[in-house]
């Protein structure tokens, strides 16, 4: 994910500066799990096309000929449409995300808690 000029001490945009940094990597590692994920990859580069593929629309709604992914035939994706979705995941930076201060404290604590198995 996206490079940050400065480390989580002193990140004043977003409350994740009130994580040290072995929080914030647990954080980013999460986050970049996630959207690794090839249905999050699928679904944000049909948001990129502006319309889902007939095949993912089907999953989740009716049919209904006159829908626009039915009349255009919109069986792919726009070229360039997954590798912008790759980029904007690659580039993403953490530290635009913001979160009520009670949730990274809640993460801080949970996180320190040691867990006997």
């Amino acid at each position: 994910m996206g490079a940050h000029s400065g480390g989580a001490e002193n990140s004043t945009s977003s409350s994740l500066g009130l994580l040290d940094a072995e929080h914030v990597d647990v954080v980013r590692h999460a986050l970049q799990k996630i959207l690794a994920a090839e249905i999050v990859e699928t679904t944000f580069s049909e948001i990129i096309d502006g319309l889902p593929t007939r095949a993912s629309w089907l999953k989740f709604d009716l049919w209904n000929e006159k829908h626009p992914v039915n009349v255009l035939k919109h069986e792919t994706l726009c070229d360039g449409a997954r590798e912008k979705a790759r980029r904007f995941r690659d580039e993403f930076d953490i530290y635009i995300l913001t979160f009520p201060p009670s949730v990274c404290i809640a993460l801080t604590a949970a996180l320190s808690v040691s867990y006997v198995l």
